[in-house]
């Protein structure tokens, strides 16, 4: 980019780079304010220079453009972003007819000293918002706006019933199985002391000038644990929008920072939920609302959802009174890709999976709201207009018990397919992997290793590395890091043996796929050694260090070798599986190959019949397997 034609401006630098992140890294509003100057001489004018230094009272990051296409590539180059715009107005005829097509730009404002000519000239313009000429004044209008996109930021997922009925996990919204399983793992882990004072250090380090939001940041750390997790979670819009971005968008080292935080919360509205709605109290039903715009694409699969289940992901804000849900609907500009929804929640307390609690006695605003805590899922009713708004949809919801059917039968497979060894935030790096978010979980495993000082801990981080590694393709990292994974094992701590055994396995198969066959027998035969002195007879992971072997056998044109380990793994699959298992199949057909090879067709033809076989009752016949 020309560096004379943008800048970006954090509170307390200004950088001509393209990065619009302030210096912690991530950028916790989840709105990007651009402003397109006229002319290159406008950065240097007074005017728009103290407009900077007041607007950073209300934001930490604005992005300044004076080249229209540069403007407009920064727009639209990620769909997932909400801009919220100023243009000059002596620019507004060229550049609003351009963004109010533009999905990305959530609303416009003109800055202009001549208000009442621009005002008649944005009729029309259903994403202007209004024409200002006082900035402080402005900037009041905008922190509404703020808190208009807070609203909008919770993470929603919806459940078709045939995705319930679904084995396949893969067709989940993945944000749904990580709030489920972050939920799980943060109530498991031991946060100490020291987690509180590296969140609130990273907390006081956020470029910041409002001086509600200074006096918030001094209050945390100073009396944190003087208050309930509720009234800060609902006090500071800032930290409910970094809570709920860092869960949305599952920024791992803000989690991990801010985990005993979420925790706490979770806590605190399970604790206040009990003293609210015990059995004595009784638990007649009631109605809540919420009221937010969504993308044209998440309403049309809400609509597809009828029926299903809807989850909220992140904490979810609710009011009983519903003028105010509806105020929050119908502030967002209407446009052809934001649907304004009011969620109308009918709750049973005594049925509810989801905890809630009446908060409004905690919050010090005092609003009729009750806070719902995170992953709260709900049955999805009727979706119907309502009349006398023009652009507003009702969406009826209803709470969710723990016997409802469906929920139980999801919650039940969650269970089976993500069940691991491993606890903690080792679990949800298990399911990055799992679900294929490999650079989430790389990015976990290297935030946990700079962390901890364990040898133990250490040389299984280094293996989960080398893992991640192995399923991106980049085989020689892999190599790297099992390699220090049995350096620790042979220089510092011994470690379990199955990870012994695993990484030499690993190295041979990262050797294998960089076709170094002789370095490949190596490692695998080593892992078959140590895995068939240590392991059970029964252990699943003697197949597959027996089936390697033969497979590098076949490779290297001994054939005879390779059937004798091919024969040792369905030794091993005979112990384990059934017989019309997707392994047997895999097995006859390497035979079938190798007999082939060797000239002896009728055992080789013999092979592939039973793999078909096999194949023919488990896939089905459209399947690649087949091809």
């Amino acid at each position: 980019m020309d560096k004379k034609s943008s800048r970006t401006f954090t509170s307390d630098e200004s950088s001509s780079t393209r990065s619009h992140r302030s210096r912690n890294a991530q950028t916790f509003q989840n709105y990007h304010l651009v402003w397109l100057y006229e002319g290159i001489d406008d950065l240097s004018n007074d005017i728009y220079s103290n407009a900077i230094i007041k607007l950073h009272g209300v934001v930490n990051t604005i992005n300044t453009f004076t080249d229209v296409d540069e403007c407009i590539n920064f727009i639209t180059d990620d769909e997932e972003k909400k801009i919220v715009m100023i243009i000059p107005g002596s620019l507004c005829q060229t550049i609003v007819p351009i963004v109010q097509d533009i999905p990305q730009v959530h609303c416009v404002y003109i800055y202009s000293e001549d208000k009442e000519k621009y005002e008649k000239c944005i009729e029309g313009w259903y994403k202007v918002q209004l024409v200002f000429t006082d900035i402080i004044k402005f900037c009041e209008t905008l922190k509404q706006t703020a808190q208009d996109c807070i609203q909008d930021l919770v993470s929603i997922s919806f459940i078709e019933k045939d995705e319930i009925l679904n084995s396949d996990l893969d067709t989940l919204d993945s944000s749904f199985m990580y709030s489920k399983i972050l939920k799980e793992i943060l109530l498991t882990i031991d946060f100490k002391q020291e987690h509180i004072d590296e969140f609130l250090t990273f907390y006081r380090e956020r470029p910041v000038c409002d001086p509600d939001e200074l006096m918030t940041i001094k209050e945390l750390s100073e009396k944190y644990n003087q208050y309930r997790p509720i009234w800060w979670y609902t006090k500071s819009g800032t930290l409910c929008s970094m809570i709920n971005r860092g869960l949305r968008e599952m920024q791992v080292d803000f989690i991990i920072k801010s985990g005993f935080f979420v925790r706490d919360l979770q806590n605190d509205i399970v604790a206040l939920h009990s003293q609210q709605y015990t059995a004595e109290k009784g638990s007649n039903s009631f109605t809540v609302y919420r009221g937010q715009a969504l993308s044209q694409k998440d309403f049309d699969k809400l609509e597809k959802t009828e029926g299903g289940l809807i989850s909220f992901n992140n904490f979810l804000s609710t009011s009983l009174d519903e003028l105010v849900a509806i105020g929050f609907a119908v502030s967002a500009p209407n446009d052809t890709y934001r649907i304004s929804v009011l969620f109308k929640i009918v709750i049973d307390p005594s049925k509810s999976s989801s905890p809630f609690a009446n908060v409004t006695e905690i919050s010090p605003f005092g609003e009729k709201e009750i806070l719902f805590s995170m992953h709260s899922v709900f049955r999805i009713g009727q979706i119907k207009q309502i009349e006398g708004y023009e652009c507003l949809w009702e969406v009826d919801l209803t709470s969710t018990c723990d016997t409802d059917p469906q929920l139980h039968a999801l919650t039940k497979r969650i269970q089976e397919e993500t069940a691991s060894d491993y606890s903690g935030w080792y679990r949800l790096g298990q399911l990055m992997v799992q679900l294929g978010q490999f650079d989430k979980a790389n990015e976990l495993y290297e935030k946990l290793l700079t962390q901890t000082t364990d040898s133990s801990e250490q040389g299984h981080l280094y293996y989960q590395l080398g893992s991640v590694k192995m399923y991106q393709g980049e085989y020689v990292k892999a190599i790297k890091f099992y390699e220090d994974t049995l350096e620790i094992h042979n220089n510092v701590v011994p470690l379990y043996n199955n990870e012994v055994a695993g990484s030499y396995n690993s190295i041979g198969l990262a050797y294998d796929n960089l076709n170094e066959a002789t370095k490949a027998l190596a490692y695998y035969e080593k892992a078959e050694k140590i895995a068939r002195e240590t392991l059970p007879e029964d252990d699943p992971r003697l197949y597959s260090f027996n089936n390697n072997i033969g497979s590098v056998y076949s490779k290297m044109g001994e054939y005879r070798k390779a059937l004798s380990y091919y024969e040792k793994a369905h030794e091993f699959l005979q112990k384990t599986l059934p017989a019309n298992h997707i392994n047997f199949a895999a097995f006859y057909n390497n035979t079938g190959w190798i007999y082939n090879r060797m000239g002896e067709y009728t055992n080789a033809l013999t092979q592939y019949e039973k793999a078909h076989e096999i194949l023919r009752k488990t896939l089905p016949l459209n399947h690649l397997q087949f091809v």
